[in-house]
């Protein structure tokens, strides 16, 4: 399953169990995506889950996002910081 459609079932799954699950999914595919050579630059345009902060300097980029229960009254917030390295 890939990045999109798991961040699209953290947001739409039909009961707090399974957007659980399918975030605990998300995080462990998107953290091995990000230690990936040349993560830094993918655009991640197609996550509409994840919000995407650059440093003016292009050195750090601070990815997050959310985990909305069903009744939405209680939100889990997750997030990684990337260090730009140009080796």
């Amino acid at each position: 399953m890939d990045l999109k459609v798991l961040g699209d079932s953290i947001l739409r799954g039909s009961n707090d169990s399974i957007r659980s699950a399918y975030c605990e999914i998300f995080n462990t595919k998107f953290e091995s995506f990000l230690n990936d050579s040349g993560s830094f630059s993918y655009p991640f345009d197609s996550l509409k889950n994840v919000s995407i902060l650059t440093s003016t300097d292009k050195n750090i980029r601070v990815y997050s996002w959310m985990l909305p229960s069903i009744s939405k009254d209680k939100y889990s917030y997750f997030g990684f910081v990337q260090l730009y390295d140009k080796n």
